[in-house]
């Protein structure tokens, strides 16, 4: 699947889980984004939409760029604003579609980020594997790749699993990984993950893309 289709099924996924939800857990609060609640994430993904879509891109993926989006659809309700991400979505992929190759795969980590980041809030986890987990998981194995050969450190390989380990490794989960990547775990829980070199610690700062969690965030098991 092409970049935009991966990121037409997060969204459809994303919307649907948000349209089952009882009322009461709009306001639910985030424990993986402290200052949002459960409608403010959903606000960030209409907001992104409206802004690609509008053109404003300044300041694209800050946190003023986010909040800015939140606080935009601070007096709407969830379903409000679940009708303007799917009025906007298909008006995104027809922009897009252009782009082909070229549309930029943060897309989907990030709603495949943030979908994750409400099942955690609301206790309804899933989304983990399949395609669109796998693809995350692999963008974000390459990148880690990446950083450990421009820090000069020896290859480290990380195990999902899935694939041949000969070396130096980390033995993780699939999803452990990718939310620790985006900033969903603390530098000790990435501590006590399951590795066979010598000294982790060169290793465990390059983990994180965003900020580590200064604090463990712990999110309900999959069934």
């Amino acid at each position: 699947m092409s970049v935009l289709d991966l990121w037409a099924a997060a969204q459809a996924d994303m919307s649907a889980l948000g349209r089952g939800l009882p009322a009461d857990e709009a306001d639910a609060p985030v424990p993986a984004c402290p200052v949002w609640t459960v409608r403010d994430v959903f606000a960030h993904q209409a907001g992104v939409a409206s802004d690609i879509l509008g053109g404003r891109l300044e300041g694209v993926t800050t946190d003023p760029w986010t909040q800015r989006q939140v606080e935009e659809r601070a007096g709407r309700t969830l379903a409000e604003i679940l009708e303007e991400w799917d009025a906007d979505a298909p008006r995104l992929i027809e922009a897009m579609a252009p782009l082909g190759d070229a549309v930029d795969p943060r897309m989907v980590i990030d709603v495949w980020t943030h979908d994750q980041d409400v099942r955690g809030a609301v206790g309804r986890p899933g989304q983990r594997n399949g395609e669109r987990a796998e693809w995350v998981g692999d963008r974000f194995r390459d990148h880690l790749a990446e950083e450990v050969e421009r820090a000069e450190l020896a290859p480290l390989v990380v195990d999902f699993g899935d694939r041949p380990v000969a070396g130096g490794s980390v033995a993780v989960s699939r999803f452990e990984f990718c939310r620790a990547l985006v900033g969903r775990r603390s530098l000790d829980q990435i501590r006590r993950w399951t590795w066979t070199v010598d000294d982790p610690e060169p290793y465990v700062g390059l983990i994180p893309v965003f900020t580590a969690r200064a604090d463990a965030l712990i999110e309900p098991e999959a069934p």
